[in-house]
């Protein structure tokens, strides 16, 4: 990303007079910023796809110990303690 010193000058040389480079300046900080918000929604949408990945691999072996542990009470001859 460009620093904001290296886009001033850059203006600078382009436009004719201060209010266009004021006005180009602004867009440019406006898309900036609409592109850092863009990544942070985005690393935080990765985020939270991950987690919830990894929240339904340990539910799914929970559930594969608990149901394991029930056969196994079961198949010895002993009531499940529900």
């Amino acid at each position: 990303m460009f620093d904001s010193d290296v886009i001033a000058l850059i203006l600078s040389i382009i436009c004719t007079n201060d209010n266009q480079i004021d006005q180009i300046a602004d867009g440019v900080n406006v898309l900036m910023s609409v592109v850092a918000l863009a990544n942070l929604i985005d690393n935080l949408t990765l985020d939270t796809e991950g987690k919830q990945n990894d929240n339904q691999k340990q539910l799914k072996k929970a559930n594969a110990s608990l149901t394991q542990e029930l056969k196994n009470e079961m198949g010895d001859g002993t009531s499940a303690p529900y």
